[in-house]
């Protein structure tokens, strides 16, 4: 419940809303001073729980910042950028992935707003296992042909590295959206 709070801030501004209008309401039509007062403790008691989501990143938010850096990286086509959020103690995945990049030539990339998490909190140091969709637009670099796009479900291992606090990919994969359907459903069943 404490994670929804820190990376949503709509649901204390929705209750934060609710109970002030209701206390204002109710104060309107009995002019009970109580009633203001509960109208300036629903604001001010609200309004720490939208600083604490502003405050506060969670892992999914670090993960999915981590991934857009990714992306950006790859659109640029700074493919070294790229590969630095790979973990330095996985250089076949790092090596895998550059030669992948550089069979293609990437305009765009869309990730998605469906990232599945799940924490591995039994691991030393702590690792979680992801999949989300994207959407990409480009071509094969050796080959001139027009751009197209199309969407990919990408799965993928996160490390958080216990000396600098970030989270790096020790793993990823990607497929067909139809085939990743039935990965996200493991992750979303804690499978």
């Amino acid at each position: 419940m404490l994670t929804t709070l820190c990376e949503n801030p709509w649901y204390a501004t929705c209750g934060g809303v609710l109970f002030t209008v209701g206390f204002f309401a109710g104060w309107i039509q009995t002019g009970i001073t109580k009633l203001l007062w509960g109208c300036v403790a629903s604001i001010v008691f609200f309004g720490c729980f939208v600083l604490l989501e502003v405050l506060v990143e969670t892992n999914r938010e670090q993960i999915v910042a981590t991934v857009v850096s990714i992306a950006r990286a790859v659109e640029r086509g700074d493919h070294e950028a790229a590969v630095k959020h790979i973990h330095p103690s996985k250089p076949v995945v790092r090596s895998r992935a550059l030669a992948e990049l550089r069979r293609y030539h990437v305009s765009k990339i869309s990730v998605k707003n469906n990232l599945v998490m799940q924490l591995h909190l039994a691991t030393d140091p702590l690792e979680a296992s992801t999949g989300f969709n994207v959407v990409i637009r480009g071509s094969m670099a050796q080959i001139s042909v027009d751009e197209q796009s199309g969407p990919r479900y990408i799965h993928a291992q996160f490390v958080r590295d216990p000396t600098d606090h970030q989270w790096y990919v020790i793993d990823y994969g990607h497929e067909d959206i139809r085939t990743g359907l039935s990965h996200h459903a493991r992750l979303r069943n804690g499978e």
